[in-house]
């Protein structure tokens, strides 16, 4: 008698996983075919959303906000600040990786286009060395002064960094520079 109703628990046990599994998997089914059905309504059939810096800047700074909790006076003065570390963190830290993805070129652009035509000077110095590097025939020297550059503009840059992120320290509590720390926007 109890191994019968074990026997049943264990078929009824069965069953159940069995359904809510699949039951899960139609629901995740249903969720991805609302969401084409909605893409294609707005003329996106199979189109990604499309990437905009400004809005992920936004919503970046907004979770700064959150997380910092300052007065709306405050902010005023951290903001600025703030997205200059930021930039400047971006700059002292850009690294160019060889191919076209990395690079900002993109396919279909005549060469040496960007995407982004606004390079830092760290950038500026990473592809000038890179185009040296690119010349099978550059010489020894042409090779060591790109890479002197390079490093004397990220040393210029990371001095930059430094400086603004000691400025906006001046101005922060302890727990918001402690935020800050942990969100790696400062040292």
């Amino acid at each position: 008698m109890i191994k019968k109703m074990l026997r049943l628990l264990v078929i009824m046990l069965i069953g159940f996983w069995t359904v809510g599994g699949r039951a899960q998997q139609q629901s995740g089914e249903n969720q991805h075919r609302e969401r084409r059905r909605e893409q294609n309504q707005a003329g996106q059939r199979g189109a990604r959303p499309q990437w905009n810096p400004e809005q992920m800047r936004q919503r970046w700074m907004e979770n700064i906000k959150e997380r910092l909790q300052p007065s709306d006076e405050e902010w005023k003065v951290i903001q600025p600040r703030l997205e200059k570390v930021m930039t400047l963190s971006r700059q002292a830290t850009a690294m160019r990786m060889m191919g076209p993805w990395w690079s900002g070129e993109r396919p279909g652009t005549p060469s040496g286009q960007t995407a982004s035509q606004e390079m830092s000077p760290v950038q500026k110095a990473a592809s000038e060395l890179e185009s040296v590097l690119a010349n099978k025939e550059s010489k020894p020297a042409e090779i060591n002064a790109k890479l002197t550059a390079l490093r004397e503009t990220r040393q210029k840059a990371k001095k930059e960094l430094s400086e603004a992120q000691a400025a906006l320290k001046e101005i922060l509590t302890p727990r918001q520079e402690a935020q800050l720390v942990l969100m790696g926007l400062l040292e």
